[in-house]
Formats: structure tokens, sequence, C-alpha cells
């Protein structure tokens, strides 16, 4: 018994002193599955998604897939687990804390039975209430005699909560249809109460996947209206009772499909994925477009490998000046090389203005979050926790009950081993160690002739100049706010050389 827990627990430890802080799978012996991820205010975090199984770290099922969450600690160990389910399948499609005090999951549920005793057509949305400890409280029902999607779960401005999704009913909570699938939004109180239910859309298949409350109480919508022959990026502007104000939209003809949306550093970024329009990119790959406050496009990056699919999953602020990606790739190659195998999650980390830093893979051998829907990520200070599904048993990922587990590791998605453009300059070799750095530098290999060096930020502004001695030097940086440097060496004679830093 010694024996096996050394060698259960010898991956944890190992990538302890590497990338990753800490990885653990959860769920049993079926397909199980964690699609969202939150902090917790009592600490640790609070995952949600869908199970199958109903043995070790899932206590039962009552047919088809139940929703579920796991509350773990700071350190991943399981605190609790909450399974709801009924005779068919339900799926856990978001969860938030509220005041502290207790959570909320929302879920799409095809039962009629068991934990969801009501359902009015296909797919009906419940939201369910439970305690800190994870006891059930309450819950909430929606839905009409068609099929009713839940995506998001969103905090409002003042209290309460927007539910998102979409649906292609025409009576019970949704009467307004305006043809194939409507977008649509609940707006909660803060006492849970409806104050506004709103439907919009085309007479095709349309769809909300994501939403943002805005510091002037409007709202903004993303999600993708269906025209003819592919989707169409879909940005709407809603006053706070749910008024339309302005749509935009966006499009490309291999199609567009939101994923996720933040205001950042004055602009709006969206996440999106579209089929192969690059020729070296032969099925889905990821785009994020930049639009200004009048919902005007700035810019976006379009990028991919060759030879499959690179998903973005999930995007965050990572710091004033840059953006965090999640994304399931399974191409291993520029700029999603170095796969374990299969699919893997990469963190991509890009510069607000597209400027690509780098990526960096984490998985095993099989598959990670290779549905292209089920993943994202919480911050903490630099390091990143994030959730998906694991097929793996090697690698970053320590174990495997069955099929697919839910898969959660804490990791520093800037963390350099591997990552050459972060160790070393492209023109002459310097080397910057230690990288990730907290107090000092040192810089070996500088070229001859050198005779200052600069540390600039990624906008191209000097931070501080110092000068130097060819071969080793020592530089402090712990006046420098945690990011992404770039270090120049100047001197008589020679090309400037570059190299990147991250000050932690």
């Amino acid at each position: 018994m010694n024996f096996l827990w050394i060698v259960f627990f010898i991956p944890t430890f190992a990538m302890a002193q590497q990338a990753v802080d800490w990885s653990f799978n959860y769920g049993g012996s079926s397909a199980d599955v964690l699609s969202r991820i939150i902090n917790s205010s009592s600490g640790g975090f609070l995952a949600s998604g869908f199970s199958m199984s109903s043995d070790a770290d899932l206590p039962s099922n009552d047919g088809g897939y139940d929703a579920w969450a796991i509350k773990i600690n700071e350190t991943g160990q399981k605190e609790f687990v909450t399974v709801l389910g009924g005779s068919s399948s339900d799926y856990a499609r978001d969860i938030v804390e509220v005041d502290g005090s207790h959570y909320l999951m929302l879920i799409d549920s095809y039962s009629s039975d068991g934990d969801f005793p009501v359902n009015l057509g296909n797919s009906d949305v419940w939201i369910k209430s439970f305690s800190l400890d994870g006891s059930i409280a309450g819950s909430l029902h929606f839905g009409g005699s068609g099929d009713d999607n839940a995506i998001r779960l969103i905090p409002a401005t003042a209290g309460g909560h927007l539910i998102i999704g979409r649906t292609n009913s025409s009576d019970g909570t949704f009467p307004n249809h305006y043809g194939g699938y409507d977008g649509f939004c609940i707006r909660l109180t803060q006492n849970s109460q409806v104050a506004w239910i709103i439907q919009f859309g085309t007479k095709g298949n349309d769809g909300f996947v994501d939403a943002l409350t805005l510091p002037d109480g409007n709202l903004l919508f993303l999600g993708s209206v269906y025209q003819t022959t592919q989707n169409t990026g879909w940005l709407l502007k809603a006053n706070s009772l749910g008024e339309l104000i302005t749509e935009k939209r966006f499009e490309k003809a291999s199609g567009v499909f939101p994923v996720c949306i933040q205001h950042h550093a004055g602009h709006f970024y969206v996440a999106a994925n579209t089929n192969n329009v690059i020729s070296r990119v032969t099925d889905r790959h990821m785009i994020i477009y930049k639009f200004d406050e009048n919902l005007d496009l700035v810019g976006s990056i379009e990028t991919g490998g060759a030879g499959g699919s690179d998903m973005i999953l999930d995007m965050k602020p990572y710091d004033n000046n840059h953006l965090l990606c999640l994304i399931t790739s399974n191409t291993n190659y520029s700029p999603f090389q170095g796969s374990h195998g299969g699919y893997d999650l990469f963190y991509a980390l890009f510069s607000n203005d597209f400027e690509l830093v780098h990526t960096r893979p984490f998985g095993g051998s099989v598959n990670e979050g290779m549905s292209g829907q089920n993943g994202n990520f919480v911050l903490d200070g630099t390091n990143a926790i994030a959730a998906s599904n694991s097929n793996s048993s090697d690698g970053d990922v320590p174990a495997n009950y069955g099929l697919a587990d839910g898969w959660i590791f804490k990791a520093n998605p800037t963390y350099s081993l591997g990552l050459p453009q972060l160790e070393k300059n492209n023109l002459k070799g310097m080397i910057i160690q230690p990288n990730p750095a907290t107090d000092f530098i040192e810089v070996i290999d500088i070229p001859e002739n050198t005779s200052s060096i600069s540390i600039l930020n990624l906008t191209g502004k000097t931070i501080k100049t110092q000068d130097i001695k060819p071969g080793k030097n020592i530089l402090s940086v712990n006046d420098l706010p945690g990011g992404i440097y770039i270090l120049h060496a100047h001197g008589k004679g020679i090309i400037t050389a570059s190299a990147r830093f991250i000050k932690q």
C-alpha cells in the first residue's frame, strides 16, 4: 500500500517543481466532465459539469448525465461533491457564488423526475441553490414546449443575475418567438425574482453565449445569428430593462462561433472560433476580435496550426497589457507545438494589440478538452486554475478513473520551460535567468561591444537603462510591476539584440 501511495502521488509532486503547482482528476468509471470553475470566498474553488458515473468521486447517477459540482481547497483536495439528476440527462452549464452565503448552479435538464420533477418540453432551464456545504436550498424553473438551452449565469449590477441562452419555444417562459432559435435573457432580482424576460432573434437559429453588465447599467450580449449558410458573430447592446439600443454583426465566409467577451483596457475583446479559411488549417481555429466602446471593429488576430483544430475555450485579462487564453489543440504545429499527444490544453498569452507572447501546453498522451466546449479558468495572482476534461493518465495528468474525468490543475501559464522565445533572444543568443524573475535578472552571453541594456514594456516604452560590460551582468527588477518585458542590448557596431523575460 505504501508503494502504491508513493507511485500515485509522484506525478503531482514532480510537477510542483515545474510549471504545474498541482493537478488532480475527479470522477468515476464512466464519462465525467467539468466545464466551469470559480473562486470561493471560503477558500479554494468550486467547479461544475456533468457526469455519468456512480462510483469513486460520484456517489450516484439517476440516468444519462447528471449535473454535479465539486468543492476543492487551495491545494486541490476534495471537500464535497453535489450531484443533481433525473432519469434523462441534466447538464450543469454555469455556477456562481452569491454574497459568500450560497451558490447558484445553472442547469439544462431533459428530465421530468428526480431533482427535476417538471419538464415542459425538450430541455428546460433550472437554477439550483445550495449552501456552502453542498446541501440543496431551493430552485427556479423556466421553459416552454420546445428546446430551451441555458448557457451562462452572469452577475448583474445592483444585484441579481442574468440567465442567457437560446430557445425555440413559443410559449411558457418564452412566448415571443421570432423563428428557429432566439437568444434570450432572464433578469433576476437580488431576491431571485424575475424582473423581466426578453428574446432577440431572426427567422434563423440565433442565441447568446455570454454577456456583460456595463458600468453605465447597460447590457452587452454576445452570440451569433445564422445567416443563409453560416454563423455570424453578434453583439447586441440593451438598456437595463432589456430594450434594444444597438447591435453589431461580424462575419467570415467560414462562419464565426463566439465563445466569450471581456471588457478590458477600454475595449471589448471577443473570443471566437471559425472553420477553415487559412490554407494550413484543416479544421476550427481561434480568433480574437477587438471592438471600441461604440462597437466598431479595431482589429483581430486569427491563428492556428496545421492538420487539426485549435479552439479557444476561455479568455481573461492577465494584467493591464495582456490577455490570457485557454485553448484546446491537436495540431502540434506553431503556435501550438509541444503537444503531449491528442488534444492538449494550451495557455496562450497575447498583448492587447495581439502580439502572441508565448504558448504553453498542458496534458497527457490522450485528449484534454477535446469537445471544444468544456473548460475555463480563474486567476490566483499570476497563476491560473483550469477546469476541463481529460482522458489521460500521464504527463501533466496524474490519474484516470475510466473514460473522461473532470480535471483541475493549477499552473503558472507564463512558466518559461520549453519556451525558447522566453529564454533566449532570436538574434544574439542572450540568456536571462531566472525567468520568471522576482528581484533580479542575470544576463548571460551579452554580445561584444554592448555598452548598455534597456528594459522596455510590450508597448515599446523604455522603463530603465543601465550601462554594462560584455559577458555577465546582474540587473535589479524588484521595482518593476509584474508582467512581460523586453530587454535590449545596445552598442556600437551591433544590431540591437533583444530577449524577453517575465517579472512575477
